[in-house]
């Protein structure tokens, strides 16, 4: 993993940055194979992860959650600087 929010469902349950997911519910797994074991799950269902920390395994219950889309939106500013104008227009692919 190379980042954890303290607050979603693997920071709760104690994962960290640069743990290494090994299985879910006991199955091994890849990072495909982790996105896909979890997505076939329901938000309130329980899993268990097992991973390595250092040169220790562990696993863990997790107490998976509904994923939220953080979400931004671009806006144009009224009078961008020549640089904001080329950066937005970078970013829109103009």
């Amino acid at each position: 993993m190379t980042r954890v929010n303290r607050t979603s469902p693997a920071g709760r349950a104690g994962l960290a940055a640069k743990d290494v997911i090994l299985s879910v519910d006991g199955a091994t797994v890849d990072a495909a194979g982790m996105r896909k074991a979890i997505e076939a799950k329901r938000p309130g269902e329980t899993v268990l992860i097992g991973y390595k920390r250092g040169n220790e395994k562990k696993e863990v219950p997790l107490v998976l959650a509904k994923r939220v889309d953080p979400g931004f939106r671009i806006k144009r500013k009224p009078n961008p600087t020549p640089q904001e104008a080329a950066v937005l227009k970078g970013w829109l692919g103009e």
